[in-house]
């Protein structure tokens, strides 16, 4: 039992709050910032040519804090009303 509700969690952390937050980190940045995405955390990243626009990239634990605070607030303004 302990195991299903480990992989119940683990997938709603790295799935459903994740891309919530890159969402969110999009719309509030008015598209200056991204999130990390998984080829950037696992593999080699492409060299950027000199000049080019270059946007703040947040990490992906942080987008996934960002996820998790928004869907609180969400249920809170929910729950209230």
């Amino acid at each position: 039992m302990g195991i299903v509700i480990e992989l119940a969690f683990s997938v709603l952390m790295e799935v459903f709050l994740y891309n919530l937050g890159r969402v969110v980190v999009f719309v509030l940045s008015f598209g200056r910032a991204r999130s990390e995405n998984l080829r950037e955390i696992i593999g080699r990243k492409k060299p950027e040519a000199p000049g080019a626009k270059q946007k703040i990239i947040v990490q992906a634990s942080v987008t996934q804090l960002i996820g998790g605070l928004t869907l609180t607030a969400a249920l809170t303004l929910l729950l209230t009303m």
